[in-house]
């Protein structure tokens, strides 16, 4: 059988109350899905700039390669433990340094900058919250006990998130759908390609090199009707 764009328009419209059923049944999916079974999460993050007594006589070079060895002397277990500490000190949350370490994530340094980020990410707004404050607390003792000459400077706190970040509804909804009317074209096209009926008097022809003689009309709506 020949396949062109049109005969695969003319399967497509054939088959397009399976197409929109299917596509409405994997968006209304993801939709349900993401509401109701995917737990929201919250993001909130802390900018930092470092900055060293050095900097002033070694020059920009130098002030700007500090801030990697800031980061790197934050992301080891030693420091997230103090931050542990300082939550339940503080808040009276009892996190250990495997679960403090799971939600924040530090960032490269901004280009041409001794900035960077600590960014937090918790199962509620709240969570967030107080273990960015935590973070932009112990950071800067932190790096003066190692580094008495050297200086971190937290250059913006930490905000109370107010929505969540993930999961996003409406971007999963609207790839459910594409996933769905995808997989339905996909599945009325293989149909259609290995279906051997032979549905008009053309299609004789073309398979069998057989004049048709006389076609017998469908008279199943005219029964339904009454005639």
């Amino acid at each position: 059988m020949e396949v062109n764009l049109k005969t695969l328009l003319d399967w497509i419209i054939k088959g397009i109350v399976f197409i929109v059923v299917v596509t409405l049944l994997f968006g209304a999916g993801a939709f349900l899905y993401t509401k109701y079974f995917v737990a929201p999460t919250y993001k909130t993050e802390v900018k930092f700039c470092a900055d060293s007594a050095e900097s002033v006589n070694a020059g920009i070079t130098y002030y700007k390669s500090v801030a990697p060895q800031y980061v790197e002397l934050l992301n080891v277990n030693e420091f997230y433990r103090m931050v542990a500490e300082e939550l339940l000190t503080t808040r009276q949350k009892a996190y250990d340094e495997a679960k403090v370490r799971g939600m924040v994530a530090f960032s490269g340094v901004v280009e041409d900058t001794s900035v960077f980020y600590a960014r937090i990410t918790a199962g509620s707004a709240q969570d967030a919250y107080d273990v960015a404050t935590a973070v932009a607390s112990c950071a800067p003792r932190r790096i003066s006990s190692l580094r008495s000459s050297d200086t971190l400077m937290v250059a913006s706190m930490p905000l109370m998130p107010t929505s969540p970040s993930a999961p996003n509804i409406r971007n999963n909804t609207i790839i459910g759908l594409i996933i769905g009317l995808l997989l339905s074209v996909f599945l009325v096209v293989v149909k259609e390609l290995f279906d051997n009926n032979i549905r008009t008097g053309e299609e004789v022809t073309e398979l069998f090199g057989l004049p048709v003689l006389g076609v017998v009309p469908d008279f199943s709506n005219q029964e339904k009707e009454g005639k």
